[in-house]
């Protein structure tokens, strides 16, 4: 199956979720504009879910959205200007700010790392862990990618060495890695969704051996601020309501998601038209437990050793140098509602 990324608005009648949802139109000054860049992808959801469902508007927020074709490039438009927010993982921003760019986070989506390791059916009577793939070789998005960082770091906890142990090839994108997977150019695969849940419930050809959205260990993954909102300080500084607000928005969006709108969805179902919608459903179910708003010091070291281990930082950070002054106190009083599932 092809998999298309759409890029328009939801259909007309979904920003109406404000409505029905309680979400207190006028509340907020209308006419912020704000461009966020971001991707369609399932880490990066309740950023969607809130411009789709009318939530930013709600909260006096007019986003664009400037569409990316990969992380690196979400970072290179904030740098440049051609967007004042960037929706990205945690560990890119950190690596920012030790190279000298003044970023902070302004709000949070996921307390899990929520990659998935599958494997080929035709495996199942001898690889019934992560230890079971040694001499095996793992798809990933690219060399160097999330995917192939946490995969490395999901071996290595397991008892593995990923430099001898296993081989990596890159697979690039969802719709390529479900033709690799599928045609047995691989036969097991670090994805994020909805590629994972194609292959278990579609093609039926694919069960995982490790799952970040289930929280399965190491420990360092089961509380992970993963990925994030983040601007420049002066921006932030210049447009401080704003700024809350966009983190208020995104509270609400993750609220909403737990809260099983059947609309949510709909909002899935068009970032990604051409992927069957019981296997989105699926999909969106076995991460809910993976989004929350929250960022607590735990989470935030648990980022900085993983970026460690990537690459990426050399550093320790303190909340004080990656959240605005007063922004913690945004989340800190959050309670999960209760997750009522699609």
């Amino acid at each position: 199956m092809a998999i298309q990324l759409n890029r328009r608005a939801l259909l007309a009648g979904a920003a109406g979720l404000a409505a029905s949802a309680g979400l207190g139109g006028g509340a907020f000054a209308q006419g912020a504009k704000v461009k966020i860049a971001t991707l369609p992808s399932i880490i990066l959801f309740p950023t969607w879910v809130a411009r789709d469902l009318g939530i930013f508007k709600d909260f006096g927020v007019d986003v664009e959205f400037v569409i990316a074709r990969g992380g690196s490039e979400i970072t290179q438009l904030l740098l440049t200007g051609a967007a004042d927010v960037a929706n990205a993982g945690v560990e890119h921003m950190l690596k920012l700010r030790e190279t000298g760019l003044d970023v902070k986070v302004i709000a949070v989506q996921e307390q899990r790392y929520i990659t998935e390791l599958i494997v080929n059916i035709k495996h199942k009577d001898k690889v019934k862990s992560v230890k079971d793939l040694k001499g095996m070789t793992i798809g990933v998005s690219g060399m160097g990618s999330g995917s192939h960082v946490s995969s490395r770091y999901v071996l290595r906890s397991a008892g593995l060495d990923p430099d001898t142990d296993v081989s990596f090839v890159a697979v690039g994108s969802p719709a390529t890695q479900v033709k690799a997977f599928t045609e047995g150019q691989i036969d097991v695969l670090m994805a994020f969704d909805p590629a994972q849940s194609i292959l278990k419930y579609e093609k039926k050809i694919a069960y995982p051996v490790w799952s970040g959205p289930a929280g399965d260990p190491p420990a360092i993954f089961q509380d992970f601020a993963m990925e994030c909102l983040a601007a420049k300080s002066a921006w932030i500084d210049k447009n401080l309501e704003t700024a809350k607000n966009i983190n208020r928005a995104n509270t609400k969006a993750i609220d909403v998601i737990l809260q099983g709108d059947p609309r949510v969805l709909d909002v899935y179902q068009a970032m990604f038209p051409g992927v069957a919608k019981d296997v989105l459903r699926r999909s969106l179910n076995e991460h809910l437990a993976s989004f929350s708003p929250v960022m607590g010091a735990q989470s935030l070291a648990n980022v900085v050793e993983y970026g460690k281990f990537a690459g990426v930082t050399t550093k320790n950070f303190t909340m004080a140098e990656v959240v605005p002054p007063g922004f913690e106190d945004l989340w800190r009083t959050w309670k999960a509602p209760p997750a009522k599932g699609y």
